[in-house]
């Protein structure tokens, strides 16, 4: 049905460019790549600094696993002087967030993809000391985690708890944790709260 409408649009409007936004992106989480980067290659012509049209060509980039790409659309965002990057929000981890954020947050997971673990890491610390709060410090707990780093991730995990106690995605991270120190039953536990917590709409990460 988005197609549909953005379609209508852009047979009235060839150069809508948030209709070619919305056809790029609905096109990408439909798996018809070529529509959607034809598509958000446009919108972000149009518009180079439309927060919204670069963040779904990275998406479209991270779907393709063209990681270089990824991160270059990534920095891109980053460095745009626009407002827009702080006052437009989305949904990831089932929760409302900035634009920045998320760029932040998927510039950390795009570089541990990539085996660049180092700037990762830099990369998670400088999210922290922008943004410091329940995703940051939970995002860079998921990051030590990953690394068998247990001690850093449990220090980071209190951190985040501390912002947001409710928030699922900690539940999540320290079940993970309990579940390699081998605590099994405390892993039940976390992964049951985490559980409860979550809504399920889809969202993944």
């Amino acid at each position: 049905e988005a197609m549909g409408f953005a379609r209508r649009a852009l047979a009235l409007d060839p150069q809508h460019q948030s209709a070619l936004t919305l056809l790029g992106a609905a096109a990408v989480n439909t798996r018809r790549f070529a529509i959607g980067k034809a598509s958000l290659d446009k919108a972000v012509e149009i518009d180079p600094a439309d927060v919204v049209a670069r963040f779904e060509r990275f998406e479209f980039f991270d779907r393709c696993c063209e990681q270089r790409e990824a991160l270059a659309e990534l920095n891109d965002l980053l460095a745009l002087q626009t407002p827009a990057l702080d006052s437009q929000f989305n949904r990831m981890l089932d929760r409302d967030m900035s634009y920045r954020t998320m760029a932040r947050l998927q510039r950390v997971k795009t570089l541990e993809n990539m085996g660049r673990f180092p700037e990762a890491l830099k990369a998670a610390d400088a999210f922290v000391a922008a943004e410091p709060g329940a995703v940051s410090y939970g995002w860079r707990a998921s990051y030590h985690l990953n690394r068998d780093k247990f001690d850093l991730a449990q220090a980071d995990l209190e951190k985040a708890l501390s912002y947001d106690a409710d928030f699922w995605f900690l539940h999540h991270v320290q079940g993970r944790l309990y579940f390699y120190t081998h605590r099994y039953q405390d892993a039940v536990a976390s992964l049951t709260r985490a559980l409860a917590r979550y809504s399920v709409n889809g969202d993944t990460y």
